[in-house]
């Protein structure tokens, strides 16, 4: 569950989560490797992302999962996107 509230969010410990399920996973599951993405847009880490994101798509592709590889074009476009007018670092995805 997402949430907007300060109390509750901690978007580090998230980074950090993300990393240690990357690796548990061998860095070989894209779906593993979009949750990391997100959360470095979280943290504010637009290279990382967009470098991640870029992993979990090649993944995706020679998986031939390719209604993944889409959604993850879209959403590194749609952050792209939201960097290219005016937002460094983009609000947390929704």
């Amino acid at each position: 569950c997402k949430t907007n509230d300060p109390r509750v969010r901690r978007p580090a410990e998230g980074v950090a989560l993300a990393k240690r399920a990357v690796g548990l996973s061998s860095g070989k599951i894209p779906e593993v490797l979009d949750t990391l993405a997100t959360a470095y847009i979280e943290t504010g880490q637009l290279p990382e992302a967009m470098t991640t994101w870029q992993r979990a798509i090649e993944l995706a592709r020679g998986a031939k999962q390719q209604e993944l590889v889409t959604l993850l074009q879209e959403t590194m476009a749609s952050v792209a996107s939201r960097v290219e007018h005016g937002s460094e670092n983009p609000p947390p995805l929704e």
